[in-house]
């Protein structure tokens, strides 16, 4: 009786996948296939990408018991599981984090995430922007992207991507006489010219522009791979109007031929900002990533030239940075041990003890005593 039971239910789980294939792809569905599915109800398209075994992991999602969800599962063509999560009550993202905790586990899963919607004719629409959402993970280097999010970036038609071929053709013949000076007065001139060029589409024109001449640069010589302009595409990304727009993208024509005069002479630019970020920031939260974007290198060549440069790792330096600071906090007896410990950038007060005794062979009271 049992084995009856568990092939009528995959039985069941397969019809799923079939009706959730089809609402997915815009094809109709009998009268039959639409008794149980929520169609008035809000719903999102969640494609999940990195997923190995994803008929015991549809078994899964099957299984969740999350409240006030109702789910349809489909693995898609190019290997991805495809869900469409319809909300019993009202939307909500706390209900979506749950969802992805729940099937997740220890597995590094990608999860594209797309708009709100509501009735049948969207469904298509909502799986292409989950998809696309994927597509930003090497920029965002988040495992939840929502469309939303990335939305900026998308072009309105085909015609502003024919506008970045043509200026690119402008730009790279400037690159090639080393005319970096005129690049962004040509540029804006271009943007100027355009009618009906908002400021979104400029925005995204920028970015694209960026990532040309990145690929450009590597043909050339791979050094300029490291190369990283996270920080300022995440600038041009919240920018407000023309003006701030033309301050970062003549920012990044000037890091640019920083880069093209002399690669030796920027890396050790870049180690002297990192360790003046360090040491105006060592009492936040700060990670090699974080000091990599400000220095404009890839986060592995940062690594790497920092090192080379300090001869000590960036956790280490940024360690004996904080636990100097603190030898000096400990002079004033009005602080108590675990105030220093925040106000140099510690995790907690047992963390901060345990590297001040490593580094010193003294507790921070017995420094304090000491001293």
């Amino acid at each position: 009786m049992r084995d009856v039971f568990a092939n009528i239910k995959e039985s069941l789980d397969k019809r799923k996948q079939y009706i959730t294939s089809k609402l997915l792809n815009g094809l109709t569905l009998s009268k039959e296939e639409t008794i149980n599915v929520p169609v008035n109800k809000y719903f999102v398209v969640l494609s999940i990408a990195g997923v190995k075994y994803q008929e015991k992991k549809i078994k899964q999602i099957f299984k969740n018991n999350i409240e006030n969800i109702i789910l349809y599962v489909c693995i898609s063509k190019d290997e991805k599981i495809n869900v469409l999560m319809f909300f019993i009550n009202k939307y909500s993202k706390e209900i979506i984090l749950e969802f992805i905790t729940s099937i997740s586990g220890n597995d590094k899963y990608i999860f594209g995430i797309s708009k709100t919607y509501r009735g049948i004719n969207y469904m298509p629409g909502a799986l292409v922007e989950a998809e696309n959402a994927l597509e930003y993970y090497s920029f965002y280097k988040k495992n939840i992207i929502y469309y939303k999010l990335v939305e900026s970036l998308e072009y309105i038609d085909e015609n502003q991507y024919l506008d970045v071929q043509k200026i690119w053709n402008i730009v790279k013949i400037m690159l090639e006489k080393e005319e970096y000076e005129k690049i962004s007065l040509e540029v804006f001139t271009y943007f100027e010219n355009k009618k009906n060029f908002d400021l979104s589409n400029i925005k995204n024109t920028c970015i694209e522009l960026m990532l040309y001449v990145l690929n450009y640069l590597m043909e050339l010589n791979n050094s300029y791979g490291y190369l990283n302009i996270t920080l300022l595409i995440k600038s041009l990304l919240f920018s407000t109007n023309i003006d701030e727009i033309k301050k970062i993208f003549a920012k990044y024509i000037r890091v640019l031929e920083k880069y093209m005069k002399k690669v030796e002479d920027v890396t050790l630019d870049s180690i002297k900002i990192a360790v003046n970020y360090m040491e105006n920031n060592y009492m936040k939260h700060i990670t090699l990533d974080d000091v990599a974007e400000v220095c404009y290198l890839h986060p592995a060549y940062f690594s790497k030239v920092f090192k080379e440069e300090t001869k000590k790792n960036f956790i280490d330096y940024l360690t004996e940075l904080r636990i100097n600071k603190a030898k000096i906090l400990l002079n004033d007896n009005s602080l108590k041990v675990s105030d220093v410990a925040v106000m140099t950038g510690f995790a907690s007060p047992k963390y901060f003890a345990k590297k001040f005794k490593l580094n010193t062979s003294l507790t921070p009271s017995e420094y304090r005593r000491n001293n």
